[in-house]
């Protein structure tokens, strides 16, 4: 039997579904980049599928007909989701939008092939090549003072006529790490094969001065690559470590070899975050702070003596997030700040006792760092769409001041300059004030990338790996300048050691230098 066409007092339903899919897809374009990433990919599937389950209903079919083209399309999509299950695994990203990235099943995965990377020249307790200009210490996450401001610098913005001269590229592990730097000695952490590598190059030459290697177990996200992600902290001579599966390394600078290590999870019976062990070491004084494991039955923070090992302290039970440790002067009082799965707490650093909790519940990822706004304020930003936060600490607890949701840092940090907040909101950077928590600009479309402040510019490291200098400007956005560098997704935060501006993602690290202005 012939079948006729569609009932025509239903001519509508395509339409309307053809338009709504288009009306969402200029929604979400215009919207968030978050957003748009899954209305381009989904939305023409998804409205493809209701239109042709359109015509298979109002076909003028018989009933088993009818039947029959459904089952056969349901099959036909269940095969074609089998096929791509065996022709495709699903263990990369095309980025911070979560889409998850498929690689043939038969490709080499990334640290294997990091795993038969050439190494560079090693030449150790050796050094080639002058400094050039200025070499200054960036010895932790996020700088000196842990916020992602640099002082005492002024970056040349004129990156055509002093462009940024590329000293050396290398390949390197994989791993969401950055550089640590003091005097010549540029560390990071990677994985090659089964192996977690704290590496030490050479700021000026890339010479790989001294590597230490520990096993890695098994570690595969789905989302997010595999690898090491915390950055290293260097105090008083030693390279303090976090690895991705807890281990708690102390080096000695010079020569990398071991001085104490704690298999920190598994001393307390914890279990790993999703996404793996992420904050930097914190130091305070003689101690060492860290954070514990995902849920609420073991403790939130542990400190050790940083020249022994000895615990020394362990915090009151709580779930610990992505979030690093850090030390803020709060009303004259020097408070251990931490971010943790469900809150903000403050710690007595010395003791690690509870000063006060400020409750954010919710399973989403807690992963920038707590910035003091003042003297006596935190601003706390996330994504996943429960706002950003100002609180006011003047009483010695927490008071919210504002809530917005028009700066959304996800997995980088705002950075603060004149009573602004810079950072990204959902893949472009944003400006908001920090007074009234309103968003002053949004420009640029630099994907889930990384910002840190140097002078008057904000240094932005772009997702899929290019360089941008934007001016740190509350009342608009101007890009000033930008280069190419890395290729591929990059969500390791640049290092600027002077005139050393050190990059890097999951396969390659370039070392440029930068003109300063006098």
């Amino acid at each position: 039997m012939q079948a006729r066409a569609p009932r025509q007092n239903t001519w509508w339903i395509p339409a309307a579904i053809i338009a709504a899919a288009a009306g969402l897809i200029i929604w979400a374009h215009l919207e968030e980049t978050f957003i748009r990433f899954y209305a381009y990919t989904f939305l023409p599937i998804l409205a493809a599928i209701l239109v042709a389950i359109w015509y298979v209903v109002t076909l003028d079919l018989p009933g088993e007909t009818r039947r029959r083209y459904l089952l056969g399309g349901l099959a036909g999509l269940f095969g074609v989701g089998l096929l791509l299950g065996f022709l495709f695994r699903w263990d990369d990203t095309w980025g911070g939008t979560s889409l998850v990235k498929p690689t043939w099943r038969w490709a080499p995965r990334k640290e294997a092939t990091a795993a038969t990377l050439p190494l560079p020249a090693t030449i150790t307790l050796q050094r080639r090549g002058e400094v050039e200009g200025v070499l200054q210490d960036w010895p932790r996450y996020l700088g000196a003072n842990g916020d992602g401001v640099v002082r005492g610098l002024q970056l040349n913005p004129d990156w055509k006529g002093s462009r940024p001269r590329e000293l050396w590229r290398q390949p390197v592990g994989v791993g969401w790490a950055s550089f640590a730097v003091t005097g010549r000695n540029a560390i990071t952490l990677e994985q090659r094969g089964q192996e977690e590598w704290i590496t030490c190059r050479d700021v000026v030459s890339g010479d790989l001065i001294w590597t230490h290697k520990d096993p890695l177990g098994e570690f595969a996200p789905a989302m997010g690559g595999r690898g090491p992600r915390s950055t290293p902290t260097i105090h008083d001579g030693r390279v303090y470590t976090q690895g991705v599966l807890g281990r708690l390394n102390c080096l000695d600078l010079e020569t990398g070899n071991l001085v104490w290590t704690h298999e920190s999870l598994a001393e307390l019976e914890a279990a790993n975050l999703e996404w793996g062990k992420s904050n930097s070491p914190f130091l305070w004084n003689n101690l060492v702070i860290t954070t514990g494991g995902m849920t609420e039955t073991t403790p939130l923070l542990i400190a050790y003596d940083a020249a022994t090992g000895k615990q020394v302290w362990k915090s009151e039970n709580g779930a610990a997030s992505y979030s690093t440790p850090v030390v803020l002067p709060l009303s004259g009082q020097e408070v251990l700040v931490y971010l943790g799965q469900f809150g903000l707490t403050g710690h007595e650093p010395a003791t690690g006792k509870t000063l006060w909790e400020w409750d954010w519940p919710g399973t989403f990822p807690k992963v920038a760092q707590p910035q003091l706004v003042g003297e006596n304020r935190i601003l706390l930003t996330a994504s996943y769409g429960v706002g950003s936060h100002l609180l006011d600490l003047s009483s010695g607890a927490p008071v919210p001041v504002w809530k917005t949701t028009r700066m959304k840092t996800k997995f980088s940090t705002a950075v603060i300059k004149d009573g602004h907040a810079y950072g990204f909101d959902e893949g472009a950077l944003a400006c908001i004030d920090l007074t009234t928590g309103k968003r002053l600009w949004k420009g640029g479309d630099y994907g889930f990338g990384q910002n840190l402040i140097v002078g008057d510019l904000l240094l932005v490291q772009a997702e899929q790996g290019s360089l941008a200098l934007v001016a740190a400007n509350s009342a608009e956005f101007r890009e000033i300048a930008r280069i190419e560098a890395l290729k591929g997704v990059t969500w390791n935060i640049p290092t600027i050691a002077g005139n050393y501006l050190l990059i890097r993602n999951d396969t390659e690290a370039i070392c440029y230098w930068v003109a300063l202005v006098p």
